[in-house]
C-alpha cells in the first residue's frame, strides 16, 4: 500500500455514502475516496483502478453487495468492509459476504453532530469519527494478505510428527478475522458420525453469535449451538463461545464462563486453550485459524507442552495470517496446514486412536 489509502465506497444511499466519504476525506491518509451507488459500477471501478479498501453495502438496486463481493474477489481481491444500516436484520447475508471474502461488517457511524458534518472542522470530524476511521485504516492495511482463502489447496507444511499420545476427547478451535468462512470449510469436513465435541472461540460481537450459529448449521452435519455455562460437552456437537464479555473455559469437561482475567479479547483464545491444556492434556487437538493479532498462540503452545496435538492454518489459505503466524513463530504447532487439509487430517488423527 502507498502512503495514501485509496478507498472505494459502494452505497446506494447518497446520504450514507456522502457521510462515509466526508469522514474519510477529513483524514489526510485517505485519498482518493470514490463513491459509487451500485455493484456494477463498483466492479467496473475495480477493473480500472486499484483501491486499497472497499466499503460495501449489501442491499442495493440490481446487483447485491453479496454478488459484487463474490465477483470482485474472483478477479482482483481487495480488503472489503461491509457497512450496512441493516446489519442486525440481515446477518445471514452478512455471513455470505464473509464467505466470499469480506473481512468485517459494521453499522454506518452515527453521531448527532453528523447532521451538520459539513460545518464541522476536520479536527472535530476526526474526533467523533475516530472509531470508524481506525476500522477502515486497519482493514486497508490488510491488502497484501487478502484473497488467498481456504478453497485453494497449496502444499501443506507438516512438521515432524510425534507418536500419538492417546485417545482424543475434544477439539478446541480459535479464530478471528476471516473465521466464519474458514469455519464453514472446517465443519463441512466432519461426518455425521464424528465422535468428538468441537468447541470454538470466534472473535465476534456477542449480538452476532446466534446468527453465526445458524449460519454454520447450514454447513455442518453436526448440531451447532452456543455453549451454556455449566453444561457438559457432548460428542458430535459443535459449540461456540456465547456469553457476552466473558471468557470460555473448560473445567472437568464442563463449560465455565469467567470475566477474569480482563483482556482485549473477551472471549480470549489463549484463556480457552490454556483451560483445555490443563483439563485434557494429551487428549485434545487445538486448531488456530485465520485472524489478526496473536491471541491463541501462547495457549496453543501450552496445549503442545501438555501433549496435545496442535495445528495452525497456513499463510496461503489464511485470510489474515496473524494469529497462526504468531503460533508458528512460537513453535507451538505440530502441523501447519492449508485450511482444506485440516479437517481430513483430524479425521486421520482420531481414527487412529478413536475409530469413527
Amino acid at each position: 500500500m502507498s502512503d495514501l489509502t485509496h478507498v472505494l465506497i459502494v452505497n446506494d444511499s447518497l446520504s450514507t455514502g456522502f457521510l462515509l466519504k466526508r469522514l474519510l476525506t477529513a483524514d489526510p491518509r485517505f485519498s482518493p475516496v470514490t463513491l459509487v451507488t451500485d455493484g456494477v459500477s463498483a466492479e467496473k471501478y475495480v477493473h480500472e483502478h486499484d483501491p486499497d479498501v472497499i466499503l460495501m453495502d449489501i442491499r442495493m438496486p440490481g446487483q447485491s453487495g453479496i454478488e459484487t463481493i463474490h465477483n470482485i474477489m474472483a478477479f482482483k481481491p481487495v480488503p472489503i468492509l461491509v457497512v450496512t444500516a441493516t446489519l442486525g436484520n440481515n446477518m445471514s447475508e452478512v455471513f455470505q459476504c464473509f464467505h466470499y471474502g469480506a473481512l468485517d461488517a459494521i453499522l454506518p457511524p452515527r453521531h448527532p453532530e453528523f447532521r451538520n458534518i459539513h460545518q464541522l472542522s476536520l479536527e472535530k470530524i476526526g474526533q467523533i469519527g475516530a472509531d470508524f476511521i481506525k476500522k477502515v485504516w486497519m482493514i486497508a492495511g490488510l491488502k497484501s494478505r487478502v484473497g488467498l482463502n481456504g478453497f485453494s489447496r497449496p502444499d501443506a507444511t507438516t512438521l515432524e510428527k510425534k507418536t500419538l499420545s492417546g485417545t482424543y476427547r475434544m477439539i478446541a478451535v480459535g479464530a478471528s478475522t476471516g473465521g466464519p468462512a474458514a469455519l464453514t470449510t472446517l465443519l463441512q469436513s466432519f461426518p455425521v458420525d464424528f465422535p468428538l465435541p468441537v468447541v470454538i472461540v470466534q472473535h465476534m460481537d456477542f449480538v452476532f453469535l446466534q446468527s453465526l450459529t445458524k449460519y454454520l448449521q447450514g454447513f455442518s452435519k453436526l448440531p451447532v449451538k452456543l455453549a451454556e455455562n455449566g453444561h457438559s460437552l457432548d460428542g458430535g456437537t459443535i459449540y461456540l463461545a456465547g456469553q457476552e464479555k466473558a471468557h470460555l473455559q473448560i473445567q472437568q469437561g464442563r463449560v465455565q464462563y469467567t470475566t477474569i482475567p480482563q483482556s482485549i479479547h473477551m472471549p480470549s483464545v489463549d484463556v480457552f486453550f490454556n483451560s483445555v491444556a490443563e483439563s485434557y492434556g494429551p487428549h485434545a487437538i487445538g486448531l488456530l485459524l485465520t485472524g489478526m493479532g496473536n491471541d491463541g498462540a501462547a495457549g496453543l503452545k501450552h496445549m503442545l507442552a501438555c501433549g496435545g496435538w496442535t495445528v495452525a492454518q497456513d499463510e496461503k489459505s489464511s485470510a489474515i495470517y496473524g494469529m497462526p503466524k504468531a503460533a508458528v513463530e512460537l513453535n507451538a504447532c505440530r502441523q501447519v496446514l492449508p485450511l482444506t487439509e485440516i479437517g481430513p487430517e483430524i479425521l486421520k488423527l482420531i481414527s487412529s486412536t478413536c475409530p469413527l
